[in-house]
Parts: C-alpha cells; structure tokens; sequence
C-alpha cells in the first residue's frame, strides 16, 4: 500500500489535486459494490455490512452512480 500512495503522491499535476479524496472515493465504490453483490442487490443488507445507515447508502449510490 504503501508503494502505491507513493506512486499517486509523486503523480499529482498541480497542489490543487486532493489525492486523498479521489483515493477515498475509488475505495468507496469498491466496497459499495463489493457490499451490494455480497446482500444480492439489497440496501439494507449492504449498509448493514458497511456500518452506515441505509440512508446514507441510497445518497452515496445515487450521487457516485455506483
């Protein structure tokens, strides 16, 4: 992990690129999607497996399109 958060630090174009949260964004998706396969497409199931309400699950799915 560490190699990588390396690689993407030295990659940043400008001081404005918020690496983090684009990182925190990718892994998001990647564990919604992970979470969503896992209870067969159902939200509370999912949001259960995440921790959060089910709620905030729908808003994240719905404003990142995952």
């Amino acid at each position: 992990m560490e190699h990588i958060a390396k690689e993407l630090l030295m990659s940043k174009v400008s001081d404005t690129d918020n690496v983090l949260s684009q990182v925190q964004i990718i892994i998001e998706k990647v564990f919604i999607g992970s979470a969503m396969k896992l209870s067969n497409n159902n939200i509370s199931k999912a949001a259960k497996l995440l921790g959060i309400s089910r709620n905030t699950l729908s808003k994240k799915i719905r404003s990142s399109e995952i």
